[in-house]
């Protein structure tokens, strides 16, 4: 998987561990291998976004420790006339970090017509959030 970072190795490697951790526990069990290991895979999808969020929670620092809800955030156009379109986004991010943060957001999509990436004539947007904020 290639992504704009680049390549995600601890991610890749996290998952070839897991697979393999996997089938050592399958292999190991006697009785119930497949039920057990079934569970186990089941379970691991389901607490993962957990341990995610958990994580992020406690231990991040940095803008890694600040969380976008997708739900919370939403834009709104409206046709002023019939060249003009107005469009304002409220974004919800919250700060799980003890200190200060600032960074940037700009508007990305693939839509056609780009509807939210027009947004961007002053972009980059600076933000700045508190420590435990949610702004």
């Amino acid at each position: 998987m290639v992504f704009a970072e680049g390549l995600i190795t601890v991610g890749i490697v996290g998952l070839f561990l897991l697979i393999i951790g996997l089938l050592f526990l399958v292999n190991s069990l006697k009785k119930y291998r497949g039920r057990i290991g079934f569970l186990v895979f089941l379970l691991f999808i389901f607490v993962l976004g957990f341990m995610v969020s958990a994580y992020q929670e406690t231990f991040e620092t940095g803008v890694y420790a600040v969380f976008y809800s997708n739900e919370d955030s939403e834009c709104s156009f409206e046709a002023k006339s019939e060249d003009t379109l107005h469009g304002a986004c409220e974004l919800c991010f919250m700060n799980y970090s003890n200190q200060d943060i600032s960074f940037t957001v700009e508007s990305n999509e693939d839509d056609d017509p780009p509807m939210v990436s027009l947004m961007n004539n002053n972009a980059p947007y600076k933000i700045k959030l508190g420590a435990k904020e949610t702004n």
